[in-house]
């Protein structure tokens, strides 16, 4: 239907638009330092200063990785919480969290008589 054309056509010029934005980015050393310090503000993030070259590294890898996807998909990605996280970091995150299904005391109780 048209709608859904429309947002999928602005889906994707959104997703150029902030790509192309990351690429000049990624082109200034100043703008970039100035991203990374709104990321880190934004998702407070306290880092030690022997940890800060690390994270910029890692910050910079996947801006560039933004923008190649942005590029090739319709969807647009961004940066969120586990930008410049080691992949380390991130495993804690994954994995499955079983703690909704487990049932509830009184669904361990013997059935009354």
């Amino acid at each position: 239907n048209r709608l859904n054309m429309k947002v999928q056509i602005l889906l994707t010029v959104a997703g150029l638009a902030a790509s192309l934005d990351l690429e000049q980015v990624l082109q200034s050393p100043t703008e970039l330092k100035n991203l990374f310090a709104e990321f880190n503000a934004k998702f407070g993030k306290n880092l030690s200063p022997a940890e800060v070259p690390m994270r910029m590294r890692l910050f910079s890898n996947d801006l560039k990785e933004i923008v190649r996807i942005n590029k090739e998909h319709e969807w647009v990605s961004g940066i969120n919480q586990f930008t410049a996280m080691p992949a380390a970091e991130k495993q804690m995150y994954l994995g499955l969290n079983d703690t909704l299904s487990a049932p509830a005391p009184e669904d361990n109780m013997p059935p009354r008589e």
